[in-house]
């Protein structure tokens, strides 16, 4: 998982206790950080899409550190990511909400 990513998916826990379980289930993953090229492409992906396509920051530079890790990026969001040119997305599981 790309860190950001990480810290993304910590930001939406609502209790401590699923902040925790949330850390112990990322634990066997591989950490990919943000090189200088990541935030490069981010902040041109950025101030590209933000306003025609509403890209938040964090969607940009998580979407940016996996195209410069070659990583497929596991998201709900597939068609929101996909204004990010040479992205590779796809969807974890169905949603169940």
């Amino acid at each position: 998982f790309p860190v950001l990513l990480q810290w993304s998916l910590i930001e939406g826990c609502s209790t401590k206790a699923e902040m925790q379980a949330l850390k112990g289930y990322l634990q066997p993953f591989q950490i990919h950080w943000p090189a200088s090229d990541d935030f490069e492409r981010s902040f041109r992906v950025f101030t590209e899409k933000r306003l025609s396509h509403n890209l938040g920051l964090m969607d940009s530079l998580i979407g940016s550190t996996a195209i410069g890790s070659d990583s497929v990026l596991c998201t709900f969001n597939v068609r929101h990511m996909s204004v990010m040119s040479g992205l590779v997305t796809e969807q974890p599981c169905e949603r169940q909400i």
